[in-house]
């Protein structure tokens, strides 16, 4: 995996705010005529990419048997290939917020034999290029719940896709499996405004439990 495709996800990865707009709107429209309780908003008509089903709780990757299972308090647009990968974008108001939300972009790659310690150091290292590296952190090795917990890295940032020095997030990444030649790469992106950045990397944390690696959960 190269760092210009790393690069690429973090500056496009994000889905503008003018796109919310119209999302959020038709969204909010389409709910109140139907009205959806569901977190997941696309159809079961969906035209859905290759190698992505919907489920009933969300949608499944098949390749790298990840599914996400989003709470209702979530909103989802419908999956999309990024470079040929799977991209999943969400998108929260943070409770007893007007205005705050948090917006989580999440994309996976096969690993390519890489281990996931090498992945990581090229991600600090594009994310330093792209922010300066007084707005990263550390990587720090983590206890994820994800369904099963996974160990994986977090990522602190001082900064955002606007760079504008007004909003911060956080990167995680983890592996779907212990064998870098079979497993995929895991990438969640998140991003809010600085004066809410407790309550959004809360609410991050507590999407990481509808991740899921199904092809485990069996095991």
């Amino acid at each position: 995996m190269g760092r210009s495709a790393i690069a690429k996800d973090d500056r496009d990865g994000l889905r503008s705010r003018v796109g919310w707009q119209w999302w959020t709107g038709a969204w909010v429209i389409l709910g109140l005529a139907a009205g959806f309780s569901a977190a997941v908003w696309a159809q079961d008509t969906e035209n859905l990419p290759p190698g992505i089903r919907k489920t009933e709780q969300g949608y499944l990757h098949v390749a790298s048997q990840f599914e996400l299972r989003p709470g209702k308090d979530w909103l989802v647009k419908s999956p999309e290939l990024v470079q040929k990968f799977p991209a999943f974008s969400l998108r929260r108001r943070l409770p007893g917020q007007e205005k705050g939300v948090v917006e989580v972009s999440i994309t996976l790659v096969p690993m390519g034999e890489l281990p996931l310690q090498e992945i990581v150091q090229q991600e600090l290292q594009v994310l330093q290029l792209i922010y300066g590296a007084k707005m990263v952190g550390d990587a720090e090795e983590v206890d994820l719940a994800t369904q099963p917990p996974r160990k994986g890295y977090r990522i602190l940032l001082q900064d955002g896709p606007s760079r504008n020095g007004r909003e911060a997030g956080v990167v995680y990444l983890f592996a779907t499996g212990d064998d870098p030649k079979t497993a995929w790469r895991v990438r969640v992106r998140a991003s809010w405004n600085k004066p809410a950045t407790k309550e959004a990397a809360a609410e991050v944390e507590k999407l990481l439990p509808s991740l899921h690696i199904v092809q485990q959960e069996g095991q």
